[in-house]
């Protein structure tokens, strides 16, 4: 099998994520879905779920194996995560991301649960499946082989899974008489995938509490951004399917 691109990464976390993602995005194709005068952005593969997947073989392989790295493959059809260390009990292919979480890294875990990248510890495989599920493709698939674990994702079938995105319902925010704060943070939300806080927002945009309580009801109301709670504050991500110049 001829290699046709290779990158070999021994940075800290975030900078390994950044690399993850340039690499990425060399090596798979996006294209644009034209509907009306909007152009919907599509990518082989979302890359959420990879990125989701790359955060768990961080957070969870078996350090102890200093012969093998964590691996990432991108084949004509698919995308493969290998990472050393099997599945740590009580978690079994058949069981993961439906009971308690098992951290084999706890220092690991803890340091990323304080980013945005592991917010909600235990949640990660099963916002992988919905993610696919959503966008029409086969869910990820588990596979323990050896002293490893694999992560499969299947590359998007582009007649049918072209067809099940353009059917969505994407928002648009051009007749929603929205403010430019409100723009601003949609996009900065979208771009970076980023949740935010009222205090946040407040502190963004330099406004007091009523105003910025004003701009994320009138967002939420339109369900461009959803309200969740996380102890006994509310925070605040992007919607689903929304488009955004």
């Amino acid at each position: 099998m001829d290699i046709l691109d290779k990158n070999e990464c021994y940075e800290n976390i975030f900078k390994l994520l950044n690399e993850l993602r340039i690499f990425f995005r060399r090596n798979t194709r996006e294209g644009i879905i034209v509907r009306g005068f909007d152009g919907i952005p599509i990518s082989e593969y979302p890359f959420e779920v990879v990125r989701e997947a790359i955060i768990n073989a961080i957070a969870h392989r078996d350090y102890s194996i200093d012969t093998s790295p964590i691996t990432f493959y991108i084949y004509e059809d698919r995308i493969e995560i290998i990472s050393p260390g099997k599945l740590l009990f009580p978690v079994s292919i058949e069981n993961l991301g439906t009971g308690n979480p098992a951290h084999r890294n706890k220092n690991i875990c803890y340091i990323l649960s304080k980013t945005r990248y592991m917010e909600h510890v235990g949640t990660g495989i099963k916002r992988m499946k919905e993610t696919m599920k959503e966008e029409g493709l086969k869910e990820p698939e588990f596979i323990e082989e050896g002293e490893s674990f694999k992560v499969i994702l299947w590359r998007r079938e582009e007649e049918n899974n072209i067809k099940n995105i353009a059917g969505q319902q994407f928002k648009n925010y051009d007749n929603l008489n929205l403010n430019k704060r409100q723009i601003k943070a949609l996009k900065i939300m979208k771009k970076e995938d980023k949740k935010i806080t009222m205090k946040d927002y407040e502190k963004m945009f330099k406004i007091s509490r009523q105003s910025a309580y004003r701009d994320l009801k009138k967002l939420t109301e339109n369900e461009l951004i959803i309200k969740e709670k996380k102890g006994r504050s509310n925070i605040y991500k992007i919607g689903k399917n929304i488009y955004i110049n």
